[in-house]
């Protein structure tokens, strides 16, 4: 919903609050037209209104145990696509802990399978998009390689 609001640009607080209340169902609408009945809503700001749902939706244990989830994430025996999704998944929970954008290739580097990441750690690459590109490449490369092996040791 705040990504509809911004692509479409509303930005009064008061429509903002008004649009995304609208979508709720079921118990989320059961929840709004509790907080309608104890709040001021011509005062409540976006910040305020995300805030609360939040607070009632995500609580804060579920997203530290995402923020862990996140810093324990490594590639294992996932695909480097499938590990680079689950890590986008994941890093909004821990922002905190990546400052700028050679703090999120560096943390996603170091969570590359072994023969990957050293691979990579020699480039010093700078930035996120690149690490993924170069890890792909890598893996590209790794899985042809087994590929002629296997091919070599059956014949």
């Amino acid at each position: 919903m705040h990504r509809t609001l911004n692509m479409l640009s509303i930005t009064e607080d008061r429509v903002r609050i008004a649009l995304a209340a609208y979508q709720f169902t079921g118990e989320a609408y059961q929840w709004w037209l509790s907080i309608e009945e104890t709040r001021d809503l011509a005062v409540m700001t976006w910040k305020e209104f995300r805030g609360i749902f939040l607070k009632k939706f995500f609580p804060l244990a579920v997203r530290q145990a995402k923020a862990e989830e996140f810093f324990a994430l490594t590639q294992g025996s996932d695909s480097v696509l499938k590990y680079e999704a689950k890590f986008t998944e994941l890093s909004r929970f821990a922002k905190s802990a990546i400052a700028d954008e050679a703090d999120k290739a560096r943390r996603f580097e170091k969570g590359l399978r072994p023969a990957l990441r050293s691979r990579l750690s020699v480039l010093n690459l700078q930035t996120y998009d690149e690490v993924v590109e170069r890890a792909l490449l890598g893996e590209a490369e790794m899985n042809s390689q087994r590929e002629q092996q296997r091919a070599a040791e059956g014949t």
